[in-house]
């Protein structure tokens, strides 16, 4: 029995028509129609094929698994991983102003120059303020300004070291329904072998799912499903009615964070 076979079979052992199932799997009842009849062109391709079928079996008491393992011995079907669908681009490093040292230090030598000069028309022993007095003419008195020598500052220079954010450990992926309902499939592992939830969820639904090695999607409406993954926004990986069968998300996707 062929796969097209064997889905109408299971759907009418389930007493359900092909309104039904398009109405569980939000698939259209023309490409139903095509795949119970193994016409797998009207489906967009290979891996639209596959999420299809996973979907119309879970929806009428079918095993996917063994319709699948049929398909894929005829089919090479290739998953589509995060960093194909999203890019997240990292700023540029804010450049930090720097003390001028060089300004500093020649201010510092100019002080010095000024003090050594001083010393040399006063002679040892005599008064600054007399001298000045003498070299500016008698009968003027002036008040010489009082010269402290300043020293360069001893505060280090600012920190060069950019400060990065913190990348969660493992995967966490945000999920939030909006406007229509949405089929979702969350499996976790290093394998994609455990289950974290399958199931219809309502329009204002919000989910969290968590794993250390990574976390696969499978969603049914991809317009209505909105990701948030390590802490980035990437909204609907799709448009109101569109079926994605594999999207894996894992510990530094979708790629680096901004820090």
């Amino acid at each position: 029995m062929s796969i097209g076979q064997s889905l109408a079979a299971a759907r009418e052992r389930a007493g359900l028509s092909i309104a039904d199932v398009s109405e569980r799997t939000r698939i259209r009842v023309p490409v139903v129609e095509a795949i119970e009849h193994d016409d797998f062109s009207r489906c967009g391709g290979d891996v639209y094929a596959r999420g299809h079928i996973r979907s119309l079996a879970q929806a009428v008491g079918a095993d996917p698994g063994a319709l699948l393992a049929e398909f894929d011995s005829t089919h090479q079907v290739r998953s589509t991983t995060a960093s194909e669908l999203y890019q997240v681009v990292k700023p540029a490093p804010a450049r930090r102003p720097s003390l001028n040292w060089t300004a500093l230090a020649g201010a510092a030598l100019a002080v010095v120059c000024v003090l050594a000069v001083v010393n040399l028309l006063t002679g040892p022993g005599e008064d600054p303020q007399a001298s000045q007095n003498q070299l500016l003419g008698a009968g003027t008195t002036t008040t010489a300004p009082t010269i402290t020598p300043s020293e360069p500052s001893q505060t280090p220079s600012p920190s060069r070291t950019r400060t990065r954010a913190a990348v969660p450990k493992g995967v966490l992926v945000e999920m939030a329904i909006v406007g229509e309902e949405s089929w979702v499939s969350v499996r976790g592992g290093e394998d994609g072998d455990e289950l974290l939830f399958e199931g219809i969820l309502a329009p204002g639904t919000d989910k969290v799912f968590r794993d250390k090695n990574q976390i696969e999607l499978r969603i049914g409406n991809a317009g209505a499903t909105y990701l948030t993954v390590n802490g980035t926004k990437l909204g609907a990986p799709g448009v109101n009615g569109e079926v994605v069968p594999s999207l894996i998300f894992g510990p530094g996707d979708p790629g680096e964070l901004p820090g």
